[in-house]
C-alpha cells in the first residue's frame, strides 16, 4: 500500500510542477497584456542610444515601455527588442536627461544631453569624539 501512494505522490508531484512551469512560461512570453491591446500591432525596434555632445554611445540606458522597465542599452548603446506600435518609449539615464517618444518605426537613433546641473555649495561637518 505505501509504495502505491509513493508512486502516486510522485506523479502527483510532477503534474503539479509541469503545471506551474508552463503556466509561469506562458504568463512570461510578453512584456505587456494583450487582452488591452490586442488590435494593436507589436512591432520590433532597435533604439540606439549616444551622448548628444560627444556621440558616444551610451552603456546601461534604461529603456521603459509604458512606464514598464522592458531592458537596458548595450555597450554598443543599442536596445532591440518588441514593443506595442503608438506605445510610449521612455529612455533614463543617471546624469542625462530623460527622453520620451512614440514607437511608431522600427529603428531609432536618440542623443541624450546631460544634466546641466552644478553644486553651489558644499557643506561639510564633522563629528570629534575624545575619550
Amino acid at each position: 500500500m505505501k509504495n502505491h501512494f509513493t508512486k502516486i505522490s510522485k506523479v502527483g508531484l510532477l503534474l503539479m510542477l509541469g503545471f506551474s512551469y508552463t503556466t509561469h512560461a506562458r504568463a512570461n512570453l510578453s512584456h505587456f497584456p494583450m487582452s488591452e491591446h490586442s488590435a494593436q500591432e507589436v512591432i520590433d525596434v532597435k533604439i540606439t542610444v549616444v551622448d548628444a555632445k560627444t556621440g558616444n554611445p551610451l552603456n546601461g540606458a534604461n529603456i521603459m515601455n509604458n512606464n514598464k522597465a522592458i531592458g537596458f542599452t548595450n555597450s554598443n548603446g543599442v536596445f532591440q527588442g518588441s514593443v506595442l506600435k503608438g506605445s510610449t518609449i521612455n529612455i533614463k539615464m543617471i546624469g542625462y536627461n530623460a527622453t520620451t517618444f512614440r514607437a511608431e518605426k522600427d529603428n531609432y537613433s536618440i542623443q541624450l544631453t546631460e544634466v546641466d546641473e552644478s553644486i553651489e555649495e558644499v557643506v561639510v561637518t564633522a563629528l570629534g569624539i575624545k575619550t
